[in-house]
């Protein structure tokens, strides 16, 4: 008990006889203790820094501030040396349009052809499985599932599609995919963000994915969103000197000097939701497509059954054809005798194992939904 201060003994033995102790002794014994114990206690000293602003302000009537004046005066660079800030890479690309003769008219996208209602094949086709691929830049697996079927311009409700995933990260050869498999880059989501709203707005500039979109629409750089914000004015201030350098190595490329204004493109005057997206050849049924896209079905399962709805239709067809035309030659069936008994158990089985192997894919699909 020597060793503890005797404010401390006090405060210790008021509270262990059941008083109330609401303040710490006088001379703050305990924190005197702990800073001989330990150190590093105590307050720093903190040093003042200058005013500028009122040193600056006293230079015109303090010595000492005409000496602080002149010593800012020699770090700061003169007028000819500072840079001026890069303007944006949206206005450097159209003062250069405007030069070369071509039209830089804006177009609002909700009010155009590239805005559309997404159809029930894409809604459908937009699932986890799909996302989770794009994320990982699976590329053979993206392929297997668009060669099967499901729509390459899936979207959510908000007509937010995969392609439009693809161009935010950055993956030009998961947007080269989409596009090899029928994508149409002429879309737009609920906002009027283009596909190439999201190039640019992507956290790393994504050259690749820009030069694949403008070389196929140019007349996407116009196409204004709800907000009337063209695609380059989503660039990050961070990245100006970069797009502006890029651009100006490629505009000998893409706009060649003309001598008249290029026509609108096809779109433009069409009015919204007049251009659905066309389904691809060899579409799957709604629900099967969406198991695919959710992964509870392989592309392989799929394509089986649809094969299988396909057959079941045309035996449907053939056998309404065989009733009709079976009462005009009913004589002659009965007379043919080519048709032996072996042919017919051979058809039988063959008809047993179709049924069989169908209750087999649907027994597969009903346990994965479970």
């Amino acid at each position: 008990m020597s060793r503890i201060p005797l404010e401390l003994q006090a405060v210790f033995l008021a509270s262990n006889q059941g008083e109330e102790v609401h303040k710490p002794p006088s001379n703050r014994s305990a924190f005197k203790l702990f800073q001989n114990l330990f150190g590093g206690f105590g307050r720093r000293k903190r040093t003042k820094r200058p005013n500028l602003k009122r040193l600056v302000s006293q230079s015109s009537f303090d010595t000492v501030g005409t000496v602080v004046n002149e010593d800012l005066s020699a770090d700061t660079p003169s007028d000819q040396e500072v840079e001026s800030v890069p303007t944006s890479p949206h206005e450097f690309l159209e003062s250069i349009l405007k030069s070369r003769g071509y039209c830089t008219k804006q177009y609002p996208v909700l009010q155009s052809a590239f805005f559309n209602q997404p159809t029930p094949l894409q809604l459908a086709s937009y699932d986890v499985k799909l996302i989770d691929l794009l994320k990982r830049q699976d590329e053979e697996k993206i392929r297997e599932i668009l060669s099967c079927g499901v729509s390459a311009n899936a979207c959510n409700i908000h007509g937010e599609s995969l392609m439009h995933k693809a161009c935010r990260m950055g993956f030009h050869r998961i947007l080269q995919i989409f596009i090899d498999f029928g994508g149409e880059i002429k879309i737009s989501d609920a906002q009027g963000r283009t596909l190439l709203h999201d190039t640019c707005w992507g956290a790393r500039p994504s050259f690749q994915a820009f030069s694949l979109l403008i070389q196929r629409e140019p007349s996407l750089l116009f196409m204004a969103d709800c907000r009337g914000v063209c695609p380059l004015d989503y660039v990050r201030k961070d990245h100006y000197i970069f797009w502006i350098d890029y651009l100006e190595c490629i505009v000998d490329k893409y706009w060649p000097p003309v001598q008249s204004a290029p026509l609108p493109p096809a779109g433009i005057h069409q009015a919204a939701h007049s251009r659905p997206m066309p389904d691809p050849e060899n579409a799957l049924p709604l629900d099967v497509a969406s198991m695919v896209a959710s992964g509870r079905l392989t592309p392989k399962e799929a394509l089986f059954l649809a094969a299988d709805n396909i057959e079941d239709d045309d035996s449907c067809s053939c056998s309404s054809d065989d009733e009709g035309s079976s009462d005009d030659n009913s004589d002659s069936e009965s007379d043919d005798d080519s048709f032996s008994d072996d042919d017919e158990n051979s058809l039988i089985d063959e008809l047993e194992e179709k049924e069989l192997l169908a209750d087999l894919a649907y027994s597969v699909v009903a346990f994965r939904l479970e």
